[in-house]
């Protein structure tokens, strides 16, 4: 059986990846999201270093989160739109690459160039490991749940990108939806007791902070992996409807 005729095609998903992060490293914006990150972080984690006189990054990585709500808008926005401006999604889509092949291309893009900002943002406990002893329990938690969490905003803003032309609106739109899953919880206060189990369960915030609290739950994992499965179908589903 040829690749063309099966669900999935390896060889056809390696093209587009390569294409996709082609076009992501070839922008100037992917270095211009990675440098604001970083320098965002670094300044969380050398105040809390000098001046809390804290030899721990467990607070840096929480900013790092914060960051994510609005770096990641800016990584997806234009992931179908660069297509769209160039009547070349319609050539795309017909190629005998299909639809998975598609998304799954644009999603692992955009995750590696966020993958990138976490891993650079390793010197940080690197360096707590020269000037003391960390808790590396903790920050390995951390650094799962940061992940996780970048990968649900990324298949998030993917599919916010596949039903939005307009690159700024998708990255709007984005923002606010990673927003209010964030602070979602803060509905509590106006909710009856009966809702407020619900709105925590979706809190991206409540989920996270028990990673930075150094506990790996698999309720939370799986929590984060139900949202990317589901925002990939959906995105899957529009980019085949159209």
């Amino acid at each position: 059986m040829r690749a063309t005729d099966t669900l999935f095609s390896v060889t056809h998903f390696k093209a587009l990846l390569a294409k996709e992060l082609h076009e992501i490293f070839s922008s100037f914006t992917a270095y211009v999201v990675i440098a604001v990150f970083l320098a965002v972080v670094a300044y969380t984690f050398t105040s809390v270093l000098f001046f809390q006189r804290s030899v721990t990054v467990i607070h840096a990585l929480a900013q790092a989160a914060s960051l994510m709500i609005l770096l990641v808008p800016v990584v997806t926005m234009r992931q179908f739109s660069r297509e769209r401006e160039t009547g070349a999604f319609e050539l795309l889509v017909s190629t005998p690459s299909g639809e998975l092949e598609i998304v799954l291309a644009k999603y692992f893009s955009s995750l590696i160039l966020v993958s990138v900002m976490i891993v650079l943002s390793l010197s940080f406990p690197l360096a707590l490991s020269l000037l003391g002893s960390p808790d590396y329990g903790a920050i390995a938690s951390a650094y799962i749940g940061l992940f996780l969490l970048s990968a649900a905003y990324v298949a998030l803003g993917l599919c916010v990108a596949a039903f939005i032309n307009n690159p700024v609106v998708a990255a709007l739109v984005s923002f606010a939806i990673f927003a209010s899953l964030w602070m979602v919880e803060l509905a509590n206060y106006i909710l009856p007791v009966g809702m407020q189990y619900f709105t925590e369960s979706l809190s991206f915030d409540i989920h996270f902070s028990r990673f930075l609290a150094g506990a790996v739950f698999y309720s939370d994992c799986t929590y984060f992996l139900m949202v990317v499965l589901g925002s990939l179908l959906i995105c899957v589903q529009r980019v085949s409807y159209r």
